[in-house]
Parts: C-alpha cells; structure tokens; sequence
C-alpha cells in the first residue's frame, strides 16, 4: 500500500487535528488514504497469509451485533469464512493498512479475529462524540465532525465502504490501552 498525498482535503483536517488543545487535554489525530496497489511488501503479507491460513482453514473475521440497549459489541463467531476469496482479500487488506499506517510494527501475525466489522454509523458516532467531548458541545465541533466526514468521503466514498475495527489481545499487544480501536 501506498500512502497517497493527493487529497488537500485530509491534509486540511489533519493540520486541525494536530493542534486541538483544550487546555485540560490535546487532541492528536490523522485521517490518511492509501492506494491497494501491492508493494514488494504486500506481496510478502499476502504469501505469509496464505501459508498461515489455507483456503481448507475456515476462519473469521468478526461482526458487531447488537447488545440490548447498552450500544454494540463485537461477535466474534457471526463473521464470514475467511475461505470466501472477497473476506481473505479484506483480511489481507486490514493487515497491509495497520503495517502501512504504523510502519515501526509489524501485525502480519494477527488473526482475523483481531477484528470486527462495525456499521459505520457507529464509527461516525464514535468519532463524533470524542471530538464534542473534547472540544465542547459546540458549533466548532460540530463543525470539525462535518469536515472530516465531508474529507473522507472526497476520497473514498464512504457509502461503498465496509468499516473495521482493531480489537487487540491485551495479551499479545502490550501498548493496547483498551479494545475496539477504530
């Protein structure tokens, strides 16, 4: 995956996310885009993950589902087959990003249960909420909500989208300050 720098758009929302100061907290955020043409070291994931995860090997990726009233949760056993060619090509996918965004880790040894999907209703509302609690209910949040959603959706559509969320093991992942990042 490539990082593309083509979007004036997310380079105007992340110079607003890099100084959100409060004074009682700093808000420190980055919306980025990368292309899915394969690098050398996609190539490499991709290999890695078939070897890890033959076609014969029936695994999931997670979906969220409702929990009563309390908000969503992730479900672990209500996802797709990772044996489905179009679910092996997201997993591969949601590995190639985290490597792409975080280069100084490496999380081609995840498993597809590692992640959720979430409606993206809820992604939106997640973000929301942490920049109205932060910056205030006021119009300047709501204003830097508006934006962001407008940004992403210049450059990726957001109604074509599927959303996923990274759970990681506290176990495995020792800087995991807590579960379901999105």
């Amino acid at each position: 995956m490539k990082y593309l720098t083509d979007f004036e758009s997310l380079e105007n929302i992340n110079n607003q996310l890099s100084c959100i100061d409060t004074g009682d907290c700093r808000l420190f955020g980055r919306v980025e885009a990368y292309s899915c043409k394969n690098t050398e070291d996609d190539k490499r994931l991709k290999r890695h993950v078939d070897e890890k995860y033959p076609p014969e090997v029936p695994l999931e990726i997670g979906s969220w589902q409702s929990a009563g009233s309390s908000g969503h949760s992730p479900n672990r056993h209500a996802g797709s087959p990772l044996n489905d060619r179009v679910t092996r090509k997201t997993f591969f996918y949601l590995l190639a990003t985290l490597n792409a965004a975080f280069p100084d880790y490496d999380f081609s040894d995840l498993n597809p249960d590692s992640f959720s999907k979430v409606p993206s209703s809820h992604v939106v509302n997640t973000v929301n909420t942490t920049l109205l609690v932060h910056l205030g209910i006021d119009s300047a949040a709501h204003a830097v909500g508006a934006k962001i959603w407008a940004a992403i959706d210049e450059a990726i559509s957001l109604s074509e989208c599927e959303m996923y969320s990274f759970n990681p093991d506290g176990d495995s992942e020792p800087d995991a300050e807590e579960q379901g990042n999105l």
